[in-house]
């Protein structure tokens, strides 16, 4: 039965522009410019073939493959577990070391995590040959294959990797803007959309087939009439003949979905086969072949597959463990599933429930099930309820969908609906909440409703319906305490960030007050609090709150990380920069390995300032960067202000000024959304920006913004740690000493009653600098020392040098020559340590008032390496291998291995032990303290 209509990849004509395209990018990536390529298509038009064609023209191209389907896109990591497999049958051992892939990721792991060891995977199969990566109908991928996928797919560097996708039009819809702006906006992406068939390329086609007789009247038809879509030609071509293509005035048929075609094909199987057909298709696109007989009631089905491969109807597929059998394309397996009447299909679904077993056995009943079912409903709703327990959320959410589907209509359906709905907004799982809110919207208003779509309005940055939806809640929430709780919440982070503090202190409390202290949300209601309480420099307060959380932070158990990750905001705002490291760098291992977090920003975000202070600007870069990164892949608006604007630190005081302007642009777009203390942050960047550069108005530009929110002074601790100390200074540059004076004394006064040493410190350096300008130089050398010694051995280089620098310059003007050049050179070391090229600058050049030259080669940079290649250079120098530095970069080894080589090339190295050498060296000197 050799019928081409049912073996599309058997047949290949024309498409050579796309094969050329795709053949440069193998080029490209073989060259170590990592390509990922879209093909673009309706169903049918030969995405598949394309790819079939490309690739066996490649002899010796190794390929690592999945395909999405759409009854397994509710799955979690099946698109993963394809891949894995795969890689596994190319190369044994591939997976040996990688946790997650090598078992399987569970559907709670993180897909950061599973990102990165899929890195590790693709970084792992390239040899002298690049690696091409296919996966088929992305549209139908599960969310988090698609996420962990596109996490991967950003951080491709330096990888000999070529990732071909195909998909429908209008793929990205269900997977958020993430996947959308990657391939409009990536240089590393491409798409091909594919159109139909030509006329000419369908000629060729004919021929192929034996039907070189027909005119180029029947196929210029034919091509009008399927829109050279060749599983449709095909289909044509098999069911008429000649004339009738031929027939004047005779209008073609349409395939009905193929069924005309590919079902009497099937009716002519062996029994066996047909069955084996049949199985598969109520399997799923792709299944384990043993599965497949078992729900046929094959014995063995070694026959029959190559009976259904010999017909076109299947192939059979390379997996890590067993057998696995495919459908030739998603068209064919959709007809063959259509064509099972009810009850053969009611019966297979029940086979496959038997065979399966478990939770995989509850789709299959929920498919064979024809109306109401509560016993069913009941289970499915047990298992949702684990599957919550264990942190499962998007799992239990599709329990609960099906349990709906099995549902009576009426109160107890909208219940199973609602809660599906609930468990994905508290997966924070935008995409999959955002899809099901119409459906949500349609159910009568109740507190959870409200409460949970309020909730999702906030991820998406809509704070007016936000607050709108959980006031409502709240007040229809009499009796529903958890409702109750999850509005108070919200309102209270969401009050708290647009600038209500007041009243967001208000809810935040109404949430402790009703809560027992178990309840998720409660955690969650004291995890805001302290941070409120820090902001408004009640820093006792803040830390209160977590009195219970064990010492030290490895106590903490897995469930208490949010509440770990605020402590350690809370010591940072308390000025204890060490022992916030300790807290925040372990919530940030932990998310890493897969945990999910509330609260995923505030890590990263708050351990790049905790690094700041301490002198650690390359970490503090790298973790800033990353909050940034993570926030765009996960849609998260919510987190846009406060990431960007822990990204312009570093970047503003290197010099690094695109990238620093950049963030600073980005994090007041996001402040506009909220206002607020999303306001205040911005406004702060942007201040501390104007000061590295040294420009006063740039500085004021941000202080206008944060005047023009009003409650950005109840926020005097680290928002305010930039803007007001910068305001002074910009008065004091613009010469407008009055009003720095009153700003200056207003500030002293809150900065004498906060533990943060930082604001001590700055205010010291800006009353001796007015004190300086104004003619009363002892004063000036009285409250500059003052202010050193009151830095004394605190771990803040920055700050230290700092005041260093005014203080010399102050020595300068008192003659006191020796003194004021040890102590700007002391700051221009310290600066020179940290790269902080524009300060480095300012105190060279008093140096040079004083008659001294920089010293030659006293700066410890690393001279001439990128900052990712400082950073893996720096990474090597702890000893990491380049798998570890791939998985806390967030980038392949394989381009880990390219920054190295790049470095030993620069630094004049030849191994990792001398580039040990000179990191420990440099940090040395850099980090004295």
């Amino acid at each position: 039965m050799d019928d081409p209509t049912l073996r599309p990849t058997r047949i290949f004509v024309g498409r050579e522009t796309q094969l050329s395209w795709l053949s440069n990018a193998l080029a490209a990536a073989q060259a170590g410019q990592p390509q990922v390529v879209l093909i673009e298509g309706e169903a049918g038009i030969g995405k598949s073939s394309l790819v079939f064609e490309f690739l066996r023209a490649e002899q010796g191209l190794p390929v690592i493959a999945a395909s999405g389907e759409a009854a397994e896109s509710v799955l979690p990591y099946g698109i993963v577990h394809q891949l894995a497999a795969s890689a596994a049958a190319v190369a044994v051992g591939s997976l040996a070391g990688l946790r997650l892939l090598a078992y399987g990721p569970p559907a709670d792991a993180d897909p950061l995590a599973v990102g990165v060891e899929l890195l590790a995977l693709v970084s792992s199969l390239q040899g002298e040959r690049a690696i091409a990566v296919v996966i088929e109908d992305l549209q139908w991928a599960d969310l988090p294959s698609a996420r962990a996928l596109l996490f991967a797919c950003r951080r491709l560097r330096a990888d000999r990797s070529l990732v071909i996708l195909t998909g429908r039009p209008a793929w990205t819809a269900r997977f958020g803007e993430g996947w959308a702006r990657y391939m409009t906006g990536d240089p590393r992406s491409s798409a091909i959309r594919l159109p139909g068939l030509s006329i000419e390329e369908l000629s060729m086609l004919c021929r192929q087939l034996g039907r070189s007789q027909l005119s180029g009247r029947a196929i210029r038809r034919l091509a009008a009439h399927t829109g050279g879509n060749p599983l449709l030609a095909l289909a044509l071509l098999a069911e008429l003949a000649d004339d009738a293509l031929e027939a004047a005035g005779a209008d073609l048929p349409a395939p009905k979905s193929l069924a005309g075609l590919i079902l009497p094909r099937l009716a002519a199987l062996p029994r066996p086969a047909r069955d084996l057909t049949h199985a598969v298709a109520v399997l799923g696109d792709h299944c384990a072949l043993a599965d497949a007989a078992a729900v046929a009631g094959i014995a063995d089905p070694t026959s029959s597959l190559e009976a259904a491969m010999e017909a076109g109807f299947l192939i059979e597929r390379q997996a890590g463990l067993g057998r696995s059998v495919a459908f030739a394309h998603l068209l064919i397996r959709r007809t063959v599933y259509d064509g099972l009447g009810p009850e053969l299909r009611q019966r297979l679904h029940l086979r496959a429930a038997a065979a399966l077993g478990g939770n995989d056995a509850l789709p299959h009943r929920v498919a064979a099930t024809h109306g109401p079912n509560p016993d069913l409903a009941a289970e499915l709703l047990a298992a949702a309820d684990i599957a919550a327990g264990a942190g499962k959320l998007q799992l239990a959410a599709r329990y609960l969908g099906m349990a709906a589907t099995v549902t009576q209509r009426g109160h107890s359906r909208d219940e199973f609906t609602l809660s599906a709905f609930e468990r994905l907004v508290q997966a924070a799982d935008v995409a999959a909440a955002e899809a099901a809110r119409p459906v949500v919207e349609q159910l009568a208003h109740s507190a959870r409703r409200d409460a949970a779509l309020g909730q999702l309005a906030m991820f998406e940055a809509r704070p007016s319906d936000a607050i709108a939806l959980l006031r409502a809640a709240w007040e229809a929430g009499e009796g529903e305490v958890s409702a109750r709780g999850e509005a108070a919440v919200g309102l209270g982070q969401v009050l708290g960030i647009t600038g209500a503090v007041t009243e967001a202190e208000m809810w935040l409390d109404r949430a402790l007050s009703i809560g027992t202290g178990s309840e998720l949300w409660y955690d969650a209601a004291r995890c805001i609090r302290s941070f409120a309480y820090a902001l408004s420099g009640e820093e006792a307060k803040s830390q209160a709150l977590f009195a219970d959380l064990a010492e030290p932070a490895a106590s903490v158990p897995l469930a208490r990380t949010d509440a770990l990750t605020y402590r350690g905001i809370a010591r940072l705002f308390a000025g204890d920069a060490r022992a916030a490291v300790e807290d925040l760098s372990l919530s940030v291992q932990r998310m890493t390995k897969g945990l999910q977090l509330r609260f995923p920003g505030p890590p990263l975000a708050f351990l790049a300032e905790a690094e700041f202070q301490l002198g650690h600007w390359d970490d503090a870069q790298t973790h800033a960067e990353l909050a940034v990164a993570l926030a765009r892949d996960a849609d998260r608006d919510f987190d846009g202000a406060f990431v960007h604007a822990a990204a312009v630190s570093v970047a503003a005081c290197r010099g690094e000024w695109t990238t620093a302007i950049a963030h600073a642009d980005a994090a007041e777009a996001g402040a506009r959304v909220f206002g607020g203390l999303a306001t205040g942050f911005a406004a702060s960047a942007r201040c501390l920006l104007g000061f590295a550069r040294r420009d006063p108005e740039e500085a004021l530009r941000g202080v206008a913004l944060a005047d023009a929110e009003p409650s950005v002074d109840r926020f005097d601790s680290a928002a305010a740690l930039w803007l007001r100390p910068v305001q002074v200074w910009a008065l004091i540059r613009t010469g407008k000493f009055t009003a720095a004076h009153e700003l200056l004394t207003s500030f002293e006064s809150r900065a004498a009653t906060h533990s943060d040493p930082g604001a001590r410190i700055f205010a010291a350096c800006l009353r001796g600098t007015l004190a300086m300008l104004q003619g009363d130089l002892t004063q000036a050398d009285e409250v500059l020392q003052a202010g050193r010694l009151a830095a004394g051995d605190l771990p803040w280089p920055f700050h230290r040098a700092v005041i260093d620098l005014q203080h010399g310059r102050c020595l300068a003007r008192l003659n006191r020559r020796g003194a004021a050049i040890e102590t700007v050179r002391a700051a221009a070391d310290a600066f020179a340590a940290l790269r902080a090229r524009p300060f480095v600058h300012a105190a060279e050049a008093e140096l040079s008032t004083l008659g001294v030259r920089s010293r030659a080669g006293d700066d410890p940079d690393l001279p001439g390496l990128t900052q990712q290649e400082l950073r893996v250079a720096r990474l090597v120098g702890v000893g990491l291998s380049n798998r570890e530095i791939g998985a806390q970069l967030y980038i392949s080894p394989k381009t880990v291995e390219y920054h190295l080589a790049n470095a030993f090339a620069k630094l004049g190295v030849r191994s990792r032990h001398q580039l040990v050498t000179l990191t420990r060296r440099e940090d040395r000197t850099a980090y004295p303290n």
